[in-house]
């Protein structure tokens, strides 16, 4: 894909930024919030609307926002991060959406990289970039090979695609900027087919993979993905985050919700087919030989997708017996 010039795309000038959050760190909050505040893109150029989803202390009444010219809080009693994010998008006024999360300290040029990157690349319509792990406490060793599970990736090359499939590159949903009118169709989407919300973090669970979901979304519309050094986000992760039993379980969730993603875009009505018993022998002698970690980790992804498959087959019965 090479920058041209696209008469379907309005060209935006202005984002805004989405914040969703549910029950913040307030000192992570601090980072965050101060971290837009050092954007170097004028902030008449930019919202910042931040979504509070279902805190038990509501943020309107701690939060001080009036640093920003066009700053504001919105208060959804739903919880869900889907849903926070929908809220955003029906209430975004930019021609931008930049999504950040109550963890995500964007570098001080973030908003500006973005705009750049829209005028150079008309034909993109989600990107991102850089995410860049802060611990709290030194990470233990074992975890490096599974940092994508926590989303801490770094950016080596500029990297395109408009091919609707799930795989490389990956945009995670740290600095996810989105062209509001290709997120429009999405949140109709998600409160159409209300199944997918299944695929947000919701509460104390831990479901994932909705990133994936909503840009191969964009990607249906004819729009690329991509990823670029330039853009950075600093991820704030405390110590639990690094905790085996953690990232094992979000690894399981995450493969679950991918599962799911995949059933949802295949249009089927059907429950996937279970591998056969010979596949499943061969699968489960290989990872015998695999190293603990690597062990745990596959497990993980198999236990994931068996649960997507439970959980199918659960909505199915529940919906004849209704």
């Amino acid at each position: 894909m090479s920058p041209s010039s696209n008469p379907e795309v309005q060209n935006p000038t202005g984002i805004s930024v989405i914040l969703c959050t549910h029950n913040p760190r307030e000192d992570y909050l601090n980072r965050v919030l101060e971290g837009l505040r050092c954007q170097s893109l004028p902030s008449s150029r930019w919202e910042l609307l931040l979504i509070d989803s279902a805190s038990e202390n509501p943020l309107s009444q701690r939060v001080d926002l009036t640093w920003h010219p066009r700053g504001s809080v919105l208060r959804d009693d739903s919880p869900g991060h889907l849903r926070a994010r929908v809220r955003g998008i029906q209430a975004a006024t930019e021609g931008m959406l930049v999504f950040v999360d109550d963890d995500n300290v964007l570098a001080p040029d973030y908003l500006e990289e973005v705009l750049r990157i829209s005028d150079e690349y008309p034909r993109l319509g989600v990107w991102g970039g850089s995410v860049i792990g802060e611990y709290e406490t030194p990470p233990p060793a074992w975890l490096e090979p599974y940092e994508h599970v926590i989303s801490v990736r770094r950016i080596t090359r500029d990297t395109w695609s408009n091919v609707p499939v799930m795989e490389e590159p990956w945009v995670i949903g740290a600095g996810m900027a989105v062209r509001r009118e290709l997120a429009v169709p999405y949140a109709v989407l998600v409160m159409t087919d209300t199944r997918r919300l299944m695929l947000g973090r919701k509460g104390t669970s831990i479901m994932g993979a909705d990133d994936l979901d909503f840009i191969m979304s964009i990607c249906d519309q004819g729009y690329g993905r991509g990823v670029f050094q330039s853009l950075s986000v600093t991820h704030l992760i405390p110590p639990w985050r690094c905790e085996e039993e953690y990232v094992w379980n979000l690894a399981k969730y995450n493969a679950a919700s991918m599962e799911l993603i995949r059933f949802f875009r295949s249009g089927s009505n059907g429950i996937p087919r279970s591998p056969s018993l010979l596949k499943r022998v061969a699968d489960w002698s290989g990872r015998l030989r695999l190293p603990r970690h690597a062990k745990r980790y596959a497990y993980a992804v198999c236990h994931g997708v068996a649960l997507a498959r439970r959980i199918l087959k659960d909505q199915k019965n529940k919906t004849h017996s209704e």
